[in-house]
């Protein structure tokens, strides 16, 4: 059997007035110049662009790292990684805070949800 090649991903979309809404920031300006901005403690969606081939549940790991300020830490709570499943199960109280999972995926895109939760 031969491998896939890597996936890559050419464009995140942060679906800005639909997260606006859950998260009641639709008349900010910058969410009409469709740039996303979410409250904490609310989960949110995003979609990743994969525009050579079609995500592959058996095979494909993705991450996705968040970083937050000047100089991101783990340590300091400004950098999370996710590991992307369809189904996450904590593993650690860290994981009970934040967490990410698939919620669909078509040919050229996987639709994923961000959850956060206040800690």
């Amino acid at each position: 059997m031969i491998a896939n090649p890597p996936l890559k991903i050419d464009s995140v979309y942060f679906y800005a007035e639909q997260n606006g809404k859950n998260h009641r920031t639709t008349k900010f300006q910058l969410v009409e110049r469709g740039t996303p901005i979410f409250r904490r403690g609310q989960s949110f969606f995003l979609a990743l662009k994969t525009p050579e081939r079609r995500y592959d549940e058996s095979s494909d790991r993705i991450r996705i790292a968040f970083n937050f300020g000047p100089s991101p830490s783990t340590f300091k709570g400004t950098q999370r990684i996710l590991k992307l499943s369809k189904d996450p199960s904590p593993t650690t109280e860290e994981a009970n805070v934040w967490g990410a999972r698939i919620v669909g995926h078509d040919k050229n895109a996987i639709s994923v949800e961000v959850i956060h939760t206040l800690e």
